[in-house]
């Protein structure tokens, strides 16, 4: 029993690993990017095309 609640956990981590990512995105307020540096803007570019990198990963696997 613990262990199907355990498998059942494990299931639904990536939807809820998904679900916060697109919160934690989504929380981004626009208006401060153009108060940030060019350097921070840069390593947000970079983050961002790591995240954007995985996802497209993620589906890629979910279309085959």
């Amino acid at each position: 029993m613990l262990n199907q609640i355990k498998r059942a956990k494990t299931k639904a981590r990536p939807l809820q690993l998904a679900e916060k990512a697109t919160t934690l995105v989504s929380s981004i307020d626009m208006k401060i990017l153009v108060k940030i540096s060019d350097q921070e803007l840069e390593l947000l570019r970079s983050q961002l095309m790591n995240l954007i990198e995985k996802a497209d990963k993620i589906k890629r696997l979910l279309e085959e």
